[in-house]
């Protein structure tokens, strides 16, 4: 432990805390303040933290950036000492899979987001948090929306199953406040968005023209429909100054066909994007007339650099899709980086990526860094790409 506190402070007189709280079973064995029981270890580890640190902290007055990792099984409540900080410009808290963490951790959270007005980046984890509810969400909202500097927003709440959805309409409808905002990344794995929750997002984000980097985790989420998806592209299309676009719509069961081809026809008019990433991996209504019509469009994207696309187990897809798709973004005469998956799907072998890679090669020279997913499950990337290549007789895809 003290070995802990004392990077703790070291990293202090730079401007920035890193304290990670650690278990039991992490501490040194010739530790003498190791110890049997978890109360034990709690009452050891609370008091070198909220009293000694807590007084330390309280003099850096010029501290601007704060990261604290809370691990699994332990109760503390460090953030009393974030009150203390009134300069933070950045917060990064991380309770991901604390399954002890509730409400009440939540609303001491939201009291000291309510008086730290510098703050301009957030990161908050709560992914499988699954005992805070909407009450937390609602009162973690009023905190959030009291950041008016705000430029960097990072929410999760992946599989945080006990928040529904009025709480998270409720902070959708207040995103459009951060006028400043230029990041935002929310992860909603698993959540349930029923309710027309993502075209409350969406209207939202359409009056955020500063956007510049958008990340966006829908997969698994329970209630996302096609109307929901149209509303969600069509606002993105609003965001001239966007330069980055991630989406996950992975097993989304009510998504079609339609709502791909609808998005990628929204999106092809962002020509300052330069890196968009759409992972799509399980969904079987993505087919071969799907993937063209987001090659086609893709090649829309003039200042494109970076093209991820994630098809994995997208069964409707052939090879002949994949030439198609080829063809349509040929085009895109500055792309640098592709990584294409189209793993456990059998009708996509080895040697129709090699086709695809040939042709692709030839017509776009600033190509350089490539990344194929194939069968179950090969990958062929910038460093094996040559000796794949050059094999005559490549192994077939998945039977």
């Amino acid at each position: 432990m003290q070995q802990e506190l004392l990077v703790c402070s070291k990293k202090l007189h730079t401007n920035n805390i890193n304290i990670q709280v650690a278990s039991r079973k992490t501490l040194p064995q010739s530790n003498k303040h190791a110890l049997s029981s978890r109360s034990r270890l709690v009452s050891v580890i609370k008091p070198s933290i909220t009293s000694q640190h807590t007084r330390f902290l309280k003099r850096q007055l010029q501290l601007s950036a704060c990261q604290v990792t809370f691990h699994n099984k332990l109760i503390w409540q460090p953030i009393e000492f974030l009150r203390f900080l009134k300069n933070l410009h950045q917060i990064s808290l991380d309770f991901s899979y604390h399954r002890q963490l509730d409400d009440k951790h939540v609303f001491e959270l939201a009291k000291s987001l309510v008086i730290l007005w510098n703050v301009n980046k957030l990161d908050l984890n709560f992914k499988l948090c699954v005992n805070i509810t909407d009450q937390a969400l609602a009162r973690l909202t009023r905190g959030i929306t009291a950041l008016k500097n705000m430029e960097n927003l990072n929410l999760n709440l992946s599989s945080c199953i006990n928040i529904k959805g009025k709480s998270l309409a409720n902070l959708f409808n207040c995103l459009y406040r951060f006028q400043r905002l230029k990041v935002l990344k929310l992860d909603l794995e698993a959540c349930k968005l029923n309710n027309n929750i993502v075209s409350i997002l969406a209207r939202s984000l359409s009056r955020m023209k500063n956007m510049q980097e958008v990340y966006l985790n829908l997969s698994s989420s329970i209630g996302v429909t096609d109307e929901d998806f149209s509303a969600l592209s069509k606002a993105l299309s609003t965001m001239t100054n966007l330069t980055r676009l991630h989406l996950n719509i992975s097993s989304c069961k009510n998504l079609t066909s339609k709502a791909l081809s609808q998005f990628s026809k929204n999106i092809s008019g962002l020509k300052n994007l330069k890196v968009f990433e759409i992972i799509s991996n399980q969904n079987s209504f993505i087919n071969n007339e799907d993937l063209g019509n987001l090659g086609a469009d893709v090649a829309k994207l003039g200042s494109l650099e970076t093209l991820v696309l994630d098809f994995g187990s997208c069964r409707q897809i052939n090879e002949e899709g994949i030439e198609i798709f080829g063809e349509n973004i040929k085009g895109l005469e500055g792309l640098k980086k592709l990584r294409l998956n189209v793993s456990y799907i059998s009708s996509v072998t080895e040697n129709g990526i090699r086709n695809f890679h040939m042709n692709l090669k030839e017509n776009i020279r600033e190509l350089k860094e490539v990344e194929y997913y194939v069968g179950y499950i090969r990958v062929i990337n910038s460093k094996n790409i040559d000796a794949f290549m050059a094999e005559s007789n490549g192994l077939q895809g998945c039977r």
